[in-house]
């Protein structure tokens, strides 16, 4: 589950009460606009999460084997622990290290569908006109509470899938 603190675009509360739920705002999106209208942004997310994901698996597994060296034995104590550390490693480094692209791919999901009314043409653009806002502050607008947020939770999921994944092994 994604998440992130921008606030939505004002036009985004002309949408409140126009759908009925996800498959009639799928319906009336690509009656609308197309299959394109249903997948606006995309190039913005596949730009954030590809690199993100990188890194938040790999600081899952560094902080997993600084708790449970590779070749030691593990104990469902340590399993637990390297569960924390690496979900924690994995959150801090998935929202701590590229957090404006988390930026750019929000203000693009969220403009305005109709392309004449869009402030952005593309990626570029939506990080220039972020930048003129007020600089390089501007792309990290609710940094604090994202990082916050994504260190326990993350710490929580991994722990969960690594003692799961440990019970399995022992068990099956």
């Amino acid at each position: 589950v994604s998440t992130s603190a921008h606030p939505p675009p004002h036009h985004l509360d002309q949408c409140a009460g126009e759908y009925k739920g996800v498959f009639d705002a799928a319906g009336k999106i690509y009656r609308g606009h197309g299959f394109g209208g249903l997948y606006q942004g995309l190039g913005a997310c596949m730009l954030r999460n590809v690199p993100c994901f990188g890194l938040y698996f790999l600081g899952s597994e560094l902080g997993f084997r600084l708790v449970n060296p590779p070749g030691e034995p593990t104990s469902p104590k340590s399993v637990f622990f390297g569960g924390l550390v690496g979900g924690g490693c994995a959150g801090g480094l998935f929202w701590g290290t590229l957090y404006p692209l988390e930026t750019i791919k929000t203000r693009m999901q969220s403009d305005h569908i109709v392309k004449e009314k869009r402030l952005y043409s593309g990626v570029i653009d939506c990080a220039k006109k972020t930048y003129a806002e007020g600089g390089v502050k501007s792309f990290f607008k609710g940094y604090v509470p994202s990082l916050t947020r994504a260190v326990p939770v993350n710490a929580a999921i991994f722990c969960a899938v690594f003692n799961v994944k440990d019970a399995m092994h022992h068990n099956f």
